[in-house]
């Protein structure tokens, strides 16, 4: 209403993060990512009745995990996908902070499996179950690999 009463073109109103968190990289990338996703709404293609009935009452992406049991199923959930992944990927590479942002596609199942083969050499009784802060604590590999080979700190 404010642009009509102005008589304005145009109204931005722009609002700088609190506390000076604008200064911290962390907080300045979320946003410049905000500010890349202002006006973007978000909405997978209906896909085949099956494939809707299957997903209608998932709350979460581990329940779609579950859900999601054919390969067939899964390539309909990509499909439905795509659009909204191309949508976000194509705000993301237009935004910059000193350099351009830029994305990745996801890791496969093959790449993931990978990995896991590798966390396994490094300890074997890791579990994907149960792969929580407390849980990794106990495992005596682990603690040591991470403390010889990583470097934890805020950000």
């Amino acid at each position: 209403m404010l642009h009509r009463l102005l008589d304005l073109d145009v109204l931005i109103a722009l609002r700088t993060a609190p506390s000076n968190s604008w200064a911290n990289p962390v907080e300045r990338i979320m946003s410049i990512v905000n500010i890349g996703l202002q006006g973007v709404g978000l909405m997978r293609q209906k896909m085949s009745e099956r494939f809707e009935k299957t997903v209608a009452n998932v709350n979460s992406i581990k329940g779609m995990r579950e859900k999601l049991t054919s390969d067939e199923l899964v390539q309909e959930l990509q499909e439905s996908l795509s659009f909204p992944i191309d949508l976000l990927n194509s705000q993301m590479i237009r935004l910059s902070l000193k350099e351009n942002f830029t994305t990745f596609k996801p890791a496969t199942k093959d790449q993931i499996d990978s990995v896991w083969q590798a966390c396994l050499e490094v300890e074997k009784n890791l579990d994907h179950e149960s792969l929580n802060k407390k849980a990794l604590k106990d495992l005596e590999s682990l603690q040591s690999f991470l403390r010889h080979c990583c470097v934890e700190g805020h950000y």
